[in-house]
């Protein structure tokens, strides 16, 4: 059968074409309200422009299939691609409310994690009274967002609008802190409290989402560069 005889390969079009169809495609999956995953098959007529033929919010996951090969062109080897599916299937349950009072132990023991995880002693993890005070004014102004799985709090994020930073001109909206509680890191949440906080700037006017990020957290400086942020500036410090 002729449908033996067929190959594929990855299609050589410029980069700014290959952009505008990666953007074209993800505004169809949204505006369609498609789920998890989907392939798009185009076809370029005679003027060069590309036809959408087919929107396929089910084509087959085999190994060696269409998406699989695609997935791999994009960097992605099988298993991985697999993961990002289930991950996102995983994190649709996903919902955001504002924090109230009694989140408040859960945002105080996910700050003193944070530090932990950035190599501070178990002394200076710990959350002050100032801490304790701090972030119930901040739940109480209306600027911490808690991520639920299943209306059980898994994440959490604490910004402002009023922060000022060097260097960065016109509004834009401070990320605080973000945390993922540590049984559900590996799903996509850290992404997710992102979108959220890109979210609340197009709400408030903001133009952009600062954060700052320490250079020797590799960890968290390619996680910021792969949901899209760019480095600003750089502080140094010298040992005397």
């Amino acid at each position: 059968p002729y449908w033996s005889q067929l190959s594929f390969r990855r299609a050589e079009l410029p980069p700014e074409k290959l952009e505008r169809l990666g953007a074209d495609c993800a505004r169809v999956f949204e505006r369609l309200d498609f789920r998890d995953y989907a392939r798009f098959d185009f076809r370029d007529g005679e003027d060069g422009r590309p036809r959408l033929l087919d929107a396929n919010i089910n084509p087959t996951w085999y190994e060696g299939g269409k998406l699989s090969l695609m997935a791999g062109w994009a960097g992605h080897d099988y298993a991985t691609m697999m993961r990002m599916i289930l991950e996102a299937a995983l994190t649709r349950a996903v919902s955001f409310r504002d924090a109230r009072a009694d989140d408040l132990r859960f945002v105080l023991d996910g700050l003193a994690d944070n530090r932990r995880i950035e190599g501070r002693s178990p002394e200076a993890a710990a959350c002050t009274d100032a801490d304790e005070a701090e972030y119930a004014a901040r739940i109480a102004a209306g600027t911490v967002r808690i991520l639920e799985i299943d209306d059980q709090p898994a994440a959490f994020l604490s910004y402002a609008l009023d922060f000022e930073v060097m260097y960065v001109a016109g509004a834009f909206l401070w990320i605080d802190l973000v945390y993922v509680r540590a049984s559900m890191r590996g799903r996509g949440l850290g992404k997710r409290l992102y979108d959220e906080a890109a979210r609340l700037a197009r709400q408030s006017g903001c133009a952009k989402v600062v954060a700052d990020v320490f250079s020797a957290n590799e960890g968290s400086v390619a996680f910021h560069e792969r949901v899209g942020f760019t480095p600003l500036y750089t502080i140094f410090e010298r040992e005397v």
